[in-house]
């Protein structure tokens, strides 16, 4: 996921989160153990998240495509540490989302797009990468603008900032993740934000001019399932952490709480889509270059016939 800048992140929200050793049971990229110092913080729409691989950071490169050389970590929900939310739907349901995406060109959108993980599963995921070239006017659509409170241009952001002013508009506040110069939104306005939330999403995403980019890189994945962990495997937990450890857990907890995720690419090339002019004005010239030279050339042919007929007449009379 991609970075915030400093002077919008909420010091006082984001202090409260972090990715301690018993929520990472375990992380690995390939043959490479993690901590969870691989892993950074930020936060989204969808709440807080933690990124993996993020740009600006030492970044771990993947040699072969293949579960065995990606990403795998086993995380804890916690389930103790969940709360209701009326405006968060998500919240009805334990386990985690995630969402392979690129910084460059997009940022994450969990909510709409998160692939959903419970506890109780191994989860793997494999990523194909797709890069698209749209051809811009006047042949095509694509563009760009200058956003007023980001540098660079992503769909995702421009509709944010339009989301941001509907709601600056609305409740003269901002949410803690949307970038701008309007102060943040206290606890006492956040039905007031949740309403214009609705508002938006119902009525006014349309109006937002945001053209989409003339060159994207997206992700496709491919998930499959299976129960994690296995009865026996759990067992082997519950005990092995009871020993070692000192915690006392059992090996219901295990199978009811703990999740695996296996991230990894399919292949290591790109599937890349270009698009191009139908008819372009290099066709055009070839077109009539060729139709010109063939109604020349058969006019000259025709030409000569005409003279080879009127001489050999010329020729003929005067033999006679």
């Amino acid at each position: 996921m991609s970075s915030l800048d400093h002077e919008h992140k909420p010091h006082f929200l984001l202090g409260k989160f972090t990715l301690h050793v018993l929520s990472l049971f375990s992380a690995t990229f390939g043959n490479e153990k993690l901590t969870v110092d691989n892993f950074s913080l930020a936060l989204f729409e969808f709440g807080v998240c933690f990124t993996f691989n993020l740009d600006g950071t030492h970044r771990l490169q993947v040699r072969s495509p293949g579960a065995t050389h990606g990403l795998e970590v086993i995380l804890d929900v916690e389930q103790w540490n969940y709360y209701h939310q009326d405006s968060l739907p998500s919240r009805i349901s334990a386990g985690f989302q995630l969402q392979a995406f690129d910084s460059k060109t997009s940022t994450p959108q969990v909510n709409d797009y998160g692939i959903a993980v419970g506890p109780g599963t191994k989860t793997r995921v494999g990523v194909t990468v797709h890069e698209t070239h749209n051809i811009p006017p006047p042949h095509g659509k694509c563009g760009t603008k200058k956003l007023k409170y980001h540098d660079g241009y992503k769909v995702s952001l421009c509709q944010l900032e339009c989301k941001t002013d509907f709601l600056v508009a609305a409740c003269n506040c901002r949410a803690p993740y949307m970038a701008g110069p309007d102060r943040e939104c206290n606890p006492l306005e956040i039905v007031c934000m949740n309403n214009a939330m609705e508002d938006f999403n119902s009525k006014a995403t349309a109006a937002c001019p945001c053209p989409r980019p003339c060159d994207v890189v997206t992700y496709a994945t491919t998930v499959s399932q299976a129960k994690f962990p296995s009865d026996f495997y759990s067992k082997f937990l519950a005990e092995t952490l009871t020993e070692r450890r000192n915690i006392s857990l059992t090996a219901a907890y295990f199978s009811n709480s703990m999740c695996l995720i296996n991230i990894f690419f399919n292949e290591l090339s790109r599937q890349t889509n270009t698009q191009q002019e139908a008819y372009g004005f290099y066709s055009l010239l070839c077109d009539i270059g060729g139709s010109l030279g063939m109604w020349i050339g058969g006019s000259i042919l025709t030409l000569c016939e005409v003279l080879d007929i009127i001489g050999y007449s010329i020729y003929k009379g005067r033999s006679s």
